[in-house]
């Protein structure tokens, strides 16, 4: 071989890492002498190891490398020119091929399929641990390495309408992009598939986030993902990559809510029931103990709860009389756009101060408009005054009727707001005996 040839090849060798790379599979006498005269004292077989996959540029089927002991070897396929394919899976990797008992290596049975390029035949490989392209390679180390492939399956997200099947929600069209389910829609109805996401390298999908529909013109609430159609189970993250396509469903609700899952979630949905814009919704039961988190009572309810039969626990209202405080409750002034339904407090604490001026305490509310919509709520917990003994709770007087009307204002008495709301507003457990739970602070100096 001529020098400058020779030199030539040489440049283009290190150049690569591998030094050599042949595209064949057999060794000419030429370069042999490469080999030999550069001390290519180790050698790497590629095997691509599916009947779809192929090396690119070309279509071959192993590649053969030849390294100087100690070199790093090459990860075909992150690098370089040379990289690897195949038809409706993603490379996921360079696997060693494990050896049987007589260091031969292990075909998967029945797994030989024919090229239909050439008609030759190929074997796929039991894998074994994944390559360590960290580790060098050392003289007379030959390692033959097999392409792990993983089906092309993405995850694919389904639209749940929660309470109107047959609604459609309209697309805000100029935020959606030409990859996306919802290109060249005007709206998306329920079973649409409104998002796909694909796997991560690792075959993991750690979260979907935000709102997967951008809507043109709101009136529906996204809640969250769930595993199941009903939307009974959360999505338990991340999505494990699977060997077809994953479907979950996005949950919206019509109507603009506002989500209440968290004790912080507890605390701005009290500071909010001052305006009848605000609408809340319960996703859980919550305890706000553990976050030690405690509210003021609104002068006015104007917004609407729906608790969805969920309880709130370990809640505590504090409040503290002024100069201008005629009277305290824990939700104060109900008004007629004030709407609270299927909720229970457990374990409410209400802590009400008052020093020199008398008031009227009562553990619900103070007044109700009428319209005002309360439906099954319960409150269940104590109310503890804080005041001086000689000061005077004007609704709750001494005597065998001192409790007659202590739970809920606007009323003659307790009896008379039962009989009005029919059984079905608030409900106070315990309420047959108040003297239970109520401590009026009487023997406070």
């Amino acid at each position: 071989m001529k020098k400058k040839l020779k030199s030539t090849l040489l440049i283009i060798l290190m150049a690569i890492a591998a030094l050599f790379v042949l595209v064949g599979c057999s060794l000419g006498d030429s370069l042999k002498d490469i080999v030999q005269n550069n001390d290519l004292e180790a050698q790497v077989t590629y095997y691509v190891n599916n009947a779809n996959a192929k090396f690119t540029p070309n279509t071959a089927k192993v590649k053969y490398m030849y390294y100087k002991a100690g070199a790093k070897v090459l990860n075909i396929g992150n690098t370089g020119n040379i990289g690897v394919e195949c038809e409706g899976y993603e490379f996921s990797g360079w696997y060693h091929i494990k050896e049987d008992e007589n260091n031969e290596l292990k075909i998967i049975p029945d797994s030989d399929y024919t090229d239909p390029t050439d008609n030759s035949t190929h074997h796929v490989y039991e894998l074994g641990e994944e390559v360590d392209f960290t580790k060098p390679i050392e003289k007379g180390e030959h390692w033959h390495v097999a392409a792990k492939w993983s089906t092309r399956s993405k995850v694919q997200v389904k639209l749940v309408i929660e309470n109107a099947p047959n609604a459609e929600i309209d697309i805000d069209t100029a935020s959606v992009t030409a990859s996306s389910p919802l290109y060249g829609k005007q709206a998306v109805k329920q079973g649409d598939v409104v998002k796909v996401s694909s796997y991560e390298s690792n075959g993991l999908l750690g979260s979907i986030s935000g709102d997967p529909i951008p809507q043109k013109d709101g009136g529906f609430t996204f809640v969250n993902y769930y595993a199941d159609e009903a939307c009974t189970q959360l999505v338990a993250w991340p999505l494990v990559k699977q060997d077809e396509d994953v479907t979950i469903y996005a949950k919206y609700m019509v109507g603009d809510w506002e989500l209440v899952s968290t004790p912080a979630d507890v605390k701005a949905m009290f500071d909010g029931l001052g305006s009848a814009a605000n609408h809340y919704w319960l996703l859980n039961d919550i305890d706000c103990g553990p976050s030690n988190i405690s509210i003021t009572p609104k002068n006015r309810v104007l917004a609407e709860i729906q608790g969805n039969g969920f309880t709130i626990s370990n809640l505590k209202v504090e409040a503290r009389a002024s100069a201008s405080t005629s009277s305290m409750s824990m939700f104060k002034n109900i008004t007629a756009s004030a709407k609270i339904e299927n909720l229970s407090f457990n374990g409410l604490q209400l802590v009400f101060t008052m020093r020199n001026t008398p008031l009227e305490i009562y553990f619900a509310f103070e007044t109700m408009e009428a319209g005002a919509t309360i439906n099954n709520v319960s409150l269940e917990g104590t109310l503890t005054v804080v005041k001086d003994a000689s000061v005077n709770i004007l609704n709750m007087m001494s005597g065998t009727d001192k409790y007659a009307h202590c739970l809920y204002g606007g009323y003659a008495n307790d009896a008379a707001y039962r009989e009005a709301s029919g059984g079905n507003g608030f409900k106070i457990v315990g309420e047959d005996d108040p003297s239970k739970f109520i401590n009026t602070g009487d023997n406070e100096n």
